[in-house]
């Protein structure tokens, strides 16, 4: 279909009588154009509307940003202002959630320094009685032993032999325990009232009882515990096996005072001189030194273009 269009001075257009698809060019005096001169286009009877050209565009922009500058700047500054608070505001709020972890980790530090402290004082107190209990343990066994007396067994004919030292007394045979007394028959000097040696097993020897001046008592927890802590005791007693047990419980914990564990650790704090770098340590006394040693290389110089395996080279801007 053929375009149709119509132009003309402003004067002379009427915007009533554009048929539909038609165009009109305003040449001159319009009022709503600023060098007078427009565009119309009619979607419709009556239906007539302005079109705007590029010129137009900026020249509206333009009065309108002119026009309202003030608003612009004023809206913008707020929006500024606006974020700036709100920026602030989470910052502030970042800044007091981290003071509050910071807080919270303190306190757990705290807390758990606590724990620890309260479980060594435990496992000490645990500790003690245990050692406590052992030696009640212990002692009762000595007195329950003391109080039943020794038992005796009377060595039959196949027990016993004629001692090859001296040949004065029948020395027992048989394999023998601690705190049993052995009964051999006296080859001299023998009564009614007094028939036989007396013989007990100390230190896996036999040892003639009676008239001697050795002592049938077990060593006590106090004997024990004044030799463990460097004290001399003088006495004749014999060493049993619950009087053993008690000694090597004691005596390990005198040697837990003294040396330290095979596999143990240290505190930091604890540690002085360089820690090599093989440890975990640096290799140095000085912060130089330990950048040195851990192959970092700081300076103003770009890194070499070819460097050492393993190095690291840090360029200060």
């Amino acid at each position: 279909m053929a375009i149709r269009m119509r132009r003309g001075s402003y004067d002379n257009f009427d915007k009533t009588k554009m048929l539909a698809g038609e165009w009109a060019v305003v040449q001159d005096d319009d009022p709503a154009a600023k060098d007078g001169t427009s565009v119309y286009m009619a979607f419709a009877a009556g239906d007539v509307k302005r079109m705007a050209t590029y010129n137009d565009m900026v020249d509206n922009c333009k009065t309108a940003i002119e026009t309202n500058e003030a608003e612009i700047i004023k809206t913008l500054t707020d929006g500024v202002k606006t974020v700036n608070d709100k920026v602030t505001t989470d910052e502030s709020a970042r800044a007091a959630a981290e003071r509050q972890r910071v807080s919270n980790e303190e306190a757990r530090k705290s807390a758990e320094t606590a724990r620890v402290a309260a479980e060594s004082a435990r496992v000490e107190a645990e500790k003690k009685r245990a050692a406590d209990q052992l030696k009640n343990n212990t002692d009762q066994a000595q007195n329950n032993a003391a109080a039943h007396g020794p038992t005796y067994h009377v060595c039959s004919a196949s027990e016993y032999k004629v001692d090859t030292v001296d040949g004065l007394h029948n020395v027992p045979t048989l394999v023998g325990k601690d705190g049993v007394m052995y009964l051999t028959p006296m080859l001299n000097g023998a009564s009614d009232e007094d028939a036989y040696d007396q013989w007990m097993l100390i230190d896996s020897k036999w040892e003639l009882l009676g008239g001697t001046s050795s002592h049938i008592d077990p060593t006590t927890t106090n004997d024990i515990d004044s030799i463990v802590s460097d004290s001399q005791v003088t006495a004749d007693r014999y060493l049993n096996s619950t009087g053993l047990t008690y000694f090597w419980a004691k005596a390990k914990e005198k040697f837990a005072s003294l040396f330290a564990p095979k596999s143990h650790g240290h505190d930091v704090g604890d540690i002085t001189g360089t820690l090599p770098i093989a440890n975990g340590g640096t290799g140095a006394a000085s912060a130089t030194g330990a950048l040195a040693n851990l192959g970092i290389t700081v300076g103003e110089s770009d890194a070499p273009t070819t460097g050492t395996p393993g190095s690291i080279y840090i360029k200060m801007l």
